[in-house]
């Protein structure tokens, strides 16, 4: 996920990851109830971390993204942005898992990325096929009577059969509220709550808020320098 600052247009050197203490829960909750076989992360990134689990422990993995280093994290590779999604017809996963961009469109286009990935992968594999999305708690609750992701969400014969609950400031340099949605995985709780004080020590807490706190205070400082240089204000877009 990387991270997009509008402030002044430009791309900031960083990335933010997929937190592993998240992905190895998420894999351990997904595969304590399912015997999936081959996974796809249609946007995989730099450091394959919503499938590292699976490709540490003999799934099949395939991920695509713009990025080219996801090459390193699965066993088959695309890469190509998703506006321009072409995976072969011969590539059939058993579960989509994903963290793409929370806000943002891209080349003009009008669906946010969150909607934009999740539409192309059910157009692509069928609306049944179960998936797993980390994406911001606008998806679903910032949406207008008259919304097109509403409409979409609402007509639609896919079912968001889970929810996850995700702390605030979870992710690395970020404060943005946040959520996993699982699609037609009807095994799992209708709930969940990811508390990182039941998967880590005190101690080990600790310095995880820490290392929060200390790229969060990077990313302001380098935000404020870059807004203060081109004056131009904006909102910020994450990856």
């Amino acid at each position: 996920m990387a991270n997009l600052n509008i402030t002044n247009k430009q791309e900031k050197n960083s990335t933010v990851f997929t937190p592993e203490e998240l992905s190895h829960y998420l894999y351990k909750l997904v595969t304590n109830e399912y015997d999936f076989k081959t996974i796809f992360d249609p946007c995989i990134g730099a450091n394959g971390g919503m499938t590292k689990y699976y490709y540490e422990n003999g799934y099949e993995v395939v991920g695509a993204d713009i990025v080219e280093e996801g090459v390193n994290h699965c066993h088959t590779f695309f890469n190509q942005d998703i506006h321009n999604s072409n995976i072969p017809n011969e590539i059939k996963p058993d579960l989509i898992i994903m963290n793409p961009p929370f806000s943002g469109n891209g080349k003009g286009k009008n669906l946010l990325y969150p909607h934009l990935f999740l539409k192309t992968m059910f157009d692509k594999f069928g609306k049944d096929i179960p998936l797993v999305m980390i994406t911001g708690d606008n998806f679903l609750n910032n949406n207008g009577i008259q919304s097109k992701r509403l409409k979409y969400i609402s007509d639609a014969s896919f079912e968001i059969t889970s929810i996850m609950t995700l702390p605030l400031d979870l992710f690395q340099g970020v404060e943005f509220n946040t959520q996993v949605l699982f699609f037609n995985m009807p095994k799992l709780k209708a709930h969940y709550i990811f508390d990182i004080s039941k998967i880590l020590s005190p101690s080990e807490v600790e310095i995880f808020i820490e290392r929060q706190k200390n790229k969060l205070k990077l990313k302001e400082a380098n935000s404020y320098i870059s807004g203060v240089s081109s004056c131009v204000n904006g909102d910020m877009i994450f990856f």
